[in-house]
């Protein structure tokens, strides 16, 4: 895992490295990664640390090598589970201005995620297996992989996953959990073509041929087309949270009442990727890309407190082209890289709220970004860059109505040789409020972040980093209700008043001799609603203060040149209040954790908060990860060993020990 600013950036190895998950948000969980805003995962055992109940916003802007959207066309949820991480071979996230320029045509999120197709090139065939497993818990996670290169310039790739949490919902179970069902396919093909001409003499050994084709000059003229699809089917319990009214205890999963407990969707997803590269300026490679989307989503078996205002199905879909073409030229010790970028795409989606009607969409985008650098002992970097959309959106088949949305942003760096770098970045974007029952609103988003890393090395295997940084955020307040009542579910409405949050972010890593030392924490300080944004009259207050952190001692370790590798270690964890304001948004995907437990005071039930709930929380992990021969991987995760009762989970306050086990094994020939 790298620092850079705003920037994290993992690599294949990284993933792994880090508990060997398969899944972003478990990825988050065991590197401690920085960005809780963006941990909005649709399945069990992770919470959303969403600090306003907005749909018209996504979470974070995702998107596959900086081309297809894969946020839901729905709802706007980042969809982390329909898209394990074993299908990519690095991860970069972005809270700053870079960001922006690196997703597609449809961002309005305050963080950006690029997730890169994996390209494989084994000259033999290969197939890799990837399993995880909660033991104390259903929920397991499968991948598997097959790859055969047709012949040196292709290569045909196929995968399969699978994601199951839980069981269909049982009362009164004691390992009752909210049921996830999710399978996917996917494919891949990729054609990699030298067009040069390679020398045909006696001497020109495949080993050679293949040094010669690795060099950068001939990379730089070379046609790499890759073609990915993938398809979703996934069953998900909807579960409400744990009901105001009649919840003793919230922790008790066999007395605590729970809404919706009946409740389930179905969704599918398929996406079609193709990207195509070609060197038409020197060494400037021209990127022509295309993708398309479909997705659907059905309510089964709607328990009598849903939400009667939610579409008992919902389907949409997008298409969309891309060309982007870069241009970079060094001029002394300065370098400048400067992109080109349009885009084009089209939208047609129902709507999930009753009252509203389907909507069709056109974007059109253009950008331009450039960034400039001085090589020198005191490195200065400045980027920038400006676009522009025109959207044209029709609702229910009526006129469109046509805006234009600008956005802008700038960062700058300065940095004293390799060790010490001061970062900023300020984005200013517009967009519709195309989630939220008001499609034709427009709003702001205003981001700006100020971040500062150090790497000292102290030997040659001995080394300090340090990472701090902030992030200022205006975003609009949202989904509101009308009435905020536990029973009367109303339609809501989408205000775009300015909601002002902050985060504060400190992460270090030490390693000395055979030790690793890391640590981070995230701050949220309060936050004061403009307006009730829940359903539950106690809990229109401000938003408390937020803290989160870890820490933990890891030995590692290579053993037999390489041949095994592993780190052990402990690990404590600190949640401060479980805050039971942090709901999820209803409009978007149902259920709300309301977190108050009942007393009876003269007769009549009083919601009370649950003392736990308000106090600091200490989880207690033991983490072991170890390699073999770089193809064999095993990691254990013993978390929460002291069972504190703490909330990690949207869909149900969740306490007890896990312990977990994961697996990747890869074979050739």
């Amino acid at each position: 895992m790298e620092r850079d600013g705003g920037n994290m950036y993992y690599t294949n190895e990284a993933m792994r490295y880090y508990g060997s998950q398969n899944t972003l948000p478990e990825l988050f969980e065991e590197s401690g990664g920085p960005y809780p805003l963006v941990l909005s995962d649709e399945a069990y055992g992770r919470e959303s640390f969403v600090m306003t109940s907005r749909t018209s916003e996504d979470i974070a802007s995702t998107s596959i090598d900086g081309v297809l959207p894969m946020n839901s066309l729905l709802n706007g949820m980042t969809m982390t589970n329909y898209f394990p991480i074993d299908a990519f071979r690095d991860i970069r996230m972005n809270s700053g201005a870079e960001g922006a320029a690196m997703t597609g045509a449809d961002l309005a999120a305050s963080d950006a995620a690029d997730f890169t197709v994996e390209r494989f090139r084994a000259p033999v065939p290969y197939s890799r297996i990837h399993f995880n497993q909660d033991l104390s818990r259903d929920n397991s996670n499968f991948d598997g992989l097959f790859s055969i290169n047709a012949s040196r310039n292709t290569n045909l790739t196929f995968a399969i996953y699978r994601h199951t949490s839980g069981h269909s919902p049982v009362p009164y179970d004691l390992t009752f959990n909210p049921r996830t069902d999710l399978w996917s396919g996917r494919a891949q093909f990729t054609l990699n073509k030298y067009l040069g001409t390679l020398p045909t003499d006696s001497t020109m050994t495949p080993h050679k041929v293949d040094s010669i084709l690795a060099t950068p000059a001939a990379k730089a003229n070379t046609l790499d087309m890759l073609v990915w699809t993938q398809y979703v089917s996934a069953f998900s319990g909807l579960n409400g949270g744990v009901q105001a009214i009649d919840s003793g205890d919230v922790f008790d999963q066999v007395n605590a009442q729970v809404h919706d407990v009946n409740t389930s969707d179905h969704r599918t997803r398929a996406d079609a990727l193709a990207e195509l590269e070609l060197p038409l300026l020197a060494e400037a490679r021209t990127k022509i890309a295309g993708y398309a989307s479909y997705e659907a989503r059905t309510i089964i078996t709607p328990d009598p407190t849903f939400p009667s205002w939610v579409n008992a199905s919902a389907e949409g879909s997008r298409a969309g082209l891309m060309l982007d073409q870069p241009l970079t030229l060094a001029i002394g010790d300065f370098l400048t890289s400067a992109h080109v970028r349009g885009d084009a795409e089209r939208i047609t989606k129902d709507s999930s709220i009753a009252t509203s009607h389907f909507v069709s969409e056109s974007r059109f985008s253009a950008m331009a970004s450039d960034s400039l650098a001085l090589k020198t002992a005191l490195r200065i970097s400045l980027f920038g860059f400006a676009r522009t959309i025109e959207s044209n959106l029709s609702v229910a088949g009526g006129a469109a109505s046509a805006a234009v949305l600008p956005s802008v942003g700038f960062s700058g760096s300065i940095g004293i040789t390799d060790a010490i770098s001061f970062h900023a970045s300020y984005q200013y974007s517009k967009d519709r409020a195309t989630l939220s029952p008001n499609p034709t609103t427009t709003y702001q988003l205003r981001n700006l972040g100020g971040w500062f890393d150090a790497h000292f090395a102290i030997s040659n295997q001995d080394s300090i980093a340090l990472h701090a940084g902030f992030l200022d955020r205006h975003e609009p307040e949202g989904i509101m209700y009308a009435v905020p009542s536990d029973t009367s579910r109303t339609v809501p409405s989408f205000s775009n008043a300015d909601m002002h949050s902050q985060s504060y972010t400190l992460a270090l890593d030490a390693y000395f001799w055979k030790f690793h030392w890391g640590a981070s924490a995230t701050y949220f300080p309060s936050i004061a609603p403009l307006s009730p944004y829940t359903q539950t009259q106690e809990l229109v207050g401000d938003l408390p203060n937020r803290f989160f952190g870890s820490t933990g001692l890891y030995f590692e370790n290579e053993l037999g040149e390489g041949n095994l590798r592993f780190s052990v270690g402990p690990r404590v964890r600190f949640l401060s209040q479980l805050d039971p304001q942090i709901s999820y948004d209803p409009a978007s995907d149902y259920y709300v954790y309301r977190g108050y437990a009942s007393s009876i005071v003269d007769s009549a039930h009083v919601r009370v908060p649950d003392p736990r709930l308000l106090a600091n929380q200490f989880a207690f992990d033991l983490l072991l990860s170890a390699e073999v021969d770089r193809r064999a991987q095993v990691s254990m995760s013993f978390l929460n060993i002291l069972g504190a009762p703490y909330d990690n989970t949207s869909l149900y306050p969740r306490d007890g020990f896990h312990w977990r086990i994961d697996v990747v094994w890869a074979f050739l020939d």
